[in-house]
């Protein structure tokens, strides 16, 4: 019982490590966002030709809107995955862990091999039973 409870804790200090490193690796992307800014200066003149659809146009909003979505989605993983940390150390929500854990085995090779560790800890029945004891209070 001791030794689960140390493992859930031990689990618990990773995911928020692999939040961290997700986290910032996340920003990457905002590299190409720095290079779409300048090349917005293009898009007035190509508009007041009427060029809708043409490079100068859609070549920044690539640079833009397509760096941020995959920034702010990687920032929401980084999140869930720290709040899957959480839970393990207060051992509630015992399914949001177990798909967070399996969504976390994108993440080579760190997420890989905690999320199928996490995933193997949490299908003990021991450890489920640790589960259901801390939220039936």
């Amino acid at each position: 019982m001791e030794e689960d409870i140390r493992y859930l804790n031990l689990l618990a200090v990773f995911h928020i490590i692999v939040a961290g490193i997700v986290g910032l690796l996340s920003c990457l992307p905002l590299i190409n966002l720095f290079i779409g800014v300048p090349m917005l200066e293009d898009v007035p003149y190509a508009l007041s030709q009427g060029e809708f659809f043409s490079q100068s146009i859609l070549a920044p909003l690539m640079f833009i809107l397509l760096p941020s979505g995959m920034a702010v989605i990687g920032w929401m993983l980084a999140v869930a995955i720290a709040l899957n940390g959480y839970y393990l150390k207060n051992r509630k929500w015992l399914k949001y862990c177990m798909v967070i854990s399996g969504i976390e085995t994108i993440f080579m090779p760190f997420g890989t091999t905690l999320g199928v560790f996490t995933i193997i800890l949490l299908t003990k029945p021991n450890i489920k039973n640790l589960f259901d004891k801390e939220n039936s209070l």
